[in-house]
Formats: structure tokens, C-alpha cells, sequence
């Protein structure tokens, strides 16, 4: 499905959500820049929690698979 269609269909339902996305979405390839771009393992724990929690890293393990910067 594309993700075009994904988008809009969660403006409909709500624009904040749209917002929301795009700037999880943003912060997720941030993060996965850092963290491959250091060599510390500290960075890598500290992601590994916020996939930890529940609702969050459930997002965030979703928007990781589309993330152009992968993990290490």
C-alpha cells in the first residue's frame, strides 16, 4: 500500500496526526543517523529503550522500516 494513501487517509480522520507523523518520522531517521554514525554502544541502549515502550516503540519500529538510515 502506498504510503501516500496511508497519510492522507489519517489527515482525514485527524490533520494533528499527519503532524505527529512526520515529525516522529523525522526524529527516527535523526536518531538512526546518530546512532550509525557513532561508534558509542550508550546510543544505541538509549534508542533500544524508546523501542521499549509500548505505544511509542511500536511506532517507532514501524517508521524505522521505512527510514532511509537503517541501525546498525
Amino acid at each position: 500500500m502506498d504510503m501516500g494513501i496511508i497519510l492522507s487517509w489519517l489527515s482525514a480522520l485527524n490533520p494533528i496526526v499527519n503532524i505527529v507523523l512526520v515529525v516522529l518520522g523525522s526524529l527516527v531517521v535523526l536518531g538512526g543517523a546518530y546512532v550509525k554514525l557513532t561508534p558509542s554502544q550508550a546510543d544505541d541502549a538509549w534508542f533500544d529503550k524508546l523501542e521499549a515502550v509500548p505505544v511509542l516503540g511500536a511506532i517507532l519500529k514501524g517508521l524505522m522500516a521505512f527510514s532511509p538510515v537503517q541501525r546498525k
